[in-house]
């Protein structure tokens, strides 16, 4: 793949339905929700809707708080449960947490920066905690790497 192709990715946004059920089940009101994750009521209601994407960590917040998986409100997979709580991912400081251990499995920084399209200088970015991926990007080097966003994102430790 190369770069040009990484530009006409469309953007990702979580699973209307999803979320949505997921919060009913929880009993959690769509503006408490916004409060707890430090979000507008406007800006979930959005993300809600399916109108608007959001950060990966607004997911990642999103997905602790209502203790199901961020793969699953992505649609990536099936299973809803949530391994690990928003206090575990946090324990790792923010960062975007395991492309290191990923690079150091299974290559160098140009190597996987090239096989999903992206410069080296932003993969050490992603890896520094320096910069973030968008969603699109998130989802793309989950497929490109064959990992779990929540594996990425310190929710599990199992790796797919």
């Amino acid at each position: 793949m190369n770069r040009r192709e990484v530009t006409d990715i469309k953007p990702v946004y979580i699973s209307a339905d999803r979320i949505k059920e997921a919060r009913e089940e929880k009993g959690i009101s769509l503006n408490r929700l916004a409060q707890i994750v430090g979000i507008t009521y406007r800006t979930a209601i959005n993300i809600e809707k399916g109108r608007k994407s959001c950060s990966p960590f607004v997911l990642r917040d999103i997905a602790c708080e209502l203790g199901v998986s961020t793969d699953w409100l992505l649609e990536l997979s099936e299973k809803k449960e949530l391994e690990q709580t928003k206090a575990d991912a946090d324990a790792l400081n923010g960062r975007f947490l395991n492309v290191r251990f990923i690079r150091t499995e299974t290559g160098t920084k140009q190597e996987l920066a090239d096989k999903i399209g992206i410069s080296a200088y932003s993969w050490n970015r992603y890896e520094t905690g320096d910069s973030f991926p968008t969603m699109s990007k998130l989802v793309l080097i989950c497929s490109s790497l064959g990992v779990s966003s929540d594996y990425l994102l310190g929710l599990s430790d199992v790796v797919g």
